[in-house]
């Protein structure tokens, strides 16, 4: 935390590898935040990256902070696509370019309050182009996967 003028305090998260974010909260608006991330082994620490600084606002534009990519699965597997999203978004997910899809157990769908899209026993049709999109009144973000059921 800096006000301005020195460091105010320094704070560090131990967190698995297997995380792929981390939400800070309790923040003061107008008090500029950096953060940085650094990988451990055994061996020790590694270099750490870019630092990158933030001031918190009241209102934020809606951006994800997930990442999409390529997903391939077992037929009758489970697959997790995540949307986590900053800014108070609405969020909406789609297959293809129409189709919306909304939780429907009956289908083996579910769709949590993080904004991960759950799809249990996955059938050779549920493979294709799945896209999370995000919106609130500052703006908007996309993100795609492509699932492979095999």
């Amino acid at each position: 935390i800096m006000d301005g003028r020195e460091e105010l305090n320094h704070g560090k998260r131990m967190l698995p590898s297997t995380n792929t974010y981390f939400e800070v909260t309790g923040l003061q608006q107008h008090v500029e935040y950096q953060f940085w991330v650094t990988a451990s082994t055994r061996v020790g620490e590694g270099q750490s990256s870019t630092v990158a600084a933030a001031m918190p606002k009241n209102h934020v534009t809606a951006k994800i902070t997930s990442f999409g990519g390529h997903i391939v699965k077992p037929w009758r597997g489970s697959v997790t696509m995540a949307c986590h999203a900053v800014g108070d978004p609405t969020r909406e997910w789609f297959k293809g370019l129409t189709e919306i899809i909304q939780s429907d157990p009956s289908r083996n769908i579910q769709i949590l309050q993080t904004g991960e899209l759950i799809l249990s026993n996955v059938q050779l049709q549920d493979g294709g182009n799945y896209t999370c999109q995000v919106e609130n009144s500052l703006g908007s973000d996309r993100l795609h996967y492509s699932l492979t059921v095999q």
